[in-house]
């Protein structure tokens, strides 16, 4: 019963706030034009107590500039890159020692394994050798140019068994070369390993790319390079191959971080198919509500954190999740209601005396509609 609590609170305050909005009503200065000047058109308020506020979980949201008569909308899935995954083999032959188990999480940087290796230990006593040659030809002060260069060849073997990683006293330490999760270990701690073996695959979960399947009249719209908004990070769309079945997946490939998502998230994405467009105010589906025969959102008073003003608005097109609305300042400076709408509609419409059609849940949600 905790929202219908919650919607009781809101309509008390709502009432409480009726009659000061009745008499701003009948001033007459509320018919501007929010567009043109710049202002919040005046219109029917509700008022909501802080406690109630916290309670309803309101969000919001800013009008944006978008182009929507010729954009597509894609709708999709969020999956891992193609370089996501990435090896940590092993560069030498030894025995290995395990550092991290399965499903673990490094940071770039940690140990992921050892290897105790004959070969690098025997290498580098070779090197010692000829060093501790070489130096006794320096204190004689004569050149042995044999020596020298058997010398380099030594450190340039041992350091192409070495790699990136780190040896000392014939141990070689493999570290995490970025953030990742371990997905699959191939090895067993204290096995021997070969060299090129295959240790473990990590993968960098957040290295994400966007993928959808659309048909092949709405892919023939679409070009290679466009770019895509997806999850609020801008992409470069790519065509893939399509099928039989007349399906094309087309793909979203981030130039920078991709958005804060899991793989196998559905997402939706916008592409603009013309750069030229015109720009129109617009925001998301659901800051509208219907009231009766209008279409209404809410705005934040920028005097009352408490007070949400109830603005009439046109509404033009709609595509991937936004609508183009009319009415509204040009600026966008100021929020709109998103998730807690459907619940200052309710209570506006109670502060007309009328009863909304609809029935409370056991859980005291409100849904519309006759209950069945």
């Amino acid at each position: 019963m905790k929202s219908l609590a919650i919607v009781i609170c809101v309509v008390i305050t709502a009432f409480a706030a009726l009659a000061n909005e009745h008499k701003s009503c009948e001033s007459g200065h509320h018919h501007h034009e929010g567009e043109e000047h710049g202002e919040i058109p005046h219109g029917e308020s509700v008022e909501v107590s802080a406690s109630a506020l916290s309670s309803m979980a309101i969000n919001f949201a800013h009008p944006a500039k978008r182009k929507l008569a010729l954009t597509m909308a894609l709708f999709g899935r969020m999956e891992l890159a193609s370089n996501a995954r990435f090896g940590a083999p092993s560069s030498i032959p030894g025995r290995i020692t395990l550092k991290v188990c399965e499903f673990d999480r490094v940071k770039k940087g940690d140990e992921l394994f050892s290897i105790d290796s004959p070969a690098i230990k025997s290498l580098s006593n070779e090197i010692a050798v000829l060093e501790n040659r070489l130096e006794v030809y320096r204190k004689l002060k004569t050149a042995n140019a044999e020596i020298e260069m058997n010398l380099k060849i030594k450190k340039a073997e041992k350091a192409a068994l070495i790699g990136n990683a780190e040896e000392l006293n014939g141990i070689v330490t493999v570290r995490a070369a970025a953030d990742a999760l371990i997905e699959q270990i191939d090895v067993a701690d204290g096995s021997w390993v070969e060299t090129g073996a295959a240790v473990m695959t990590l993968v960098r979960p957040q290295v994400l790319r966007f993928r959808a399947v659309v048909p092949a009249a709405d892919a023939a719209k679409l070009m290679d390079g466009m770019r895509i908004n997806c999850g609020g990070k801008a992409a470069r769309l790519v065509i893939g191959i399509g099928g039989a079945d007349g399906m094309v997946p087309v793909y979203g490939i981030f130039e920078k971080e991709s958005p804060a998502m899991r793989a196998g998230e559905r997402v939706g994405a916008e592409c603009v198919l013309d750069e030229n467009a015109e720009l129109v105010t617009a925001l998301p589906d659901e800051c509208i509500v219907q009231s009766g025969v209008d279409k209404i959102v809410f705005v934040r008073d920028e005097k009352n954190a408490s007070r949400f003003i109830a603005v009439k608005v046109g509404t033009g097109i709609t595509v991937g999740g936004w609508t183009e609305v009319k009415g509204l300042p040009k600026d966008g400076h100021f929020e709109v209601v998103k998730h807690g709408a459907y619940e200052l509609k309710l209570a506006l419409t109670q502060k007309h005396g009328e009863k909304p059609v609809g029935h409370f849940h056991s859980d005291g949600t409100f849904h519309a509609g006759e209950d069945h």
